[in-house]
C-alpha cells in the first residue's frame, strides 16, 4: 500500500497526523450526524435559487444535501483554506434557499 505524508491548511502532517486530525473532527457530534444512517443523503444534487440581482434562476450543486425529518443540511466541502460557515457566499445562497 503506498502512503503520502500531505498537507492541510498550510502545515505538513504525516498520515498519522492527518488520521488522527480526521478521527477527532468526526467525533464532533454535528459532523457525526452527517453521517448517520437516519439521515438521507444525496451527492452533488442541483439546488435552484432565485438570484434577485441579475433577475434569473441560479443553479448551485453543493457536494452533499443530508436531511431527515426535522432538518436539511447542506454541505460543500472546500480545499485548501479554513472557512466559516457564516462567512461563505454559499452558505448565505444556501439558506436563502430554505
Amino acid at each position: 500500500m503506498l502512503e503520502f505524508d500531505g498537507v492541510l491548511y498550510n502545515k505538513p502532517m504525516t498520515r498519522q497526523q492527518l488520521k488522527s486530525y480526521i478521527e477527532h473532527e468526526l467525533n464532533d457530534s454535528q459532523i457525526a450526524k452527517w453521517f448517520s444512517p437516519e439521515m438521507k443523503v444525496f451527492n452533488e444534487c442541483s439546488i435552484l435559487f432565485y438570484d434577485a440581482e441579475i433577475g434569473q434562476v441560479r443553479e448551485r450543486r453543493p457536494d452533499r444535501v443530508i436531511y431527515n425529518n426535522d432538518e436539511i443540511t447542506v454541505i460543500d466541502f472546500k480545499t485548501g483554506r479554513k472557512i466559516s460557515a457564516s462567512s461563505g457566499t454559499s452558505s448565505r445562497i444556501y439558506e436563502s434557499s430554505s
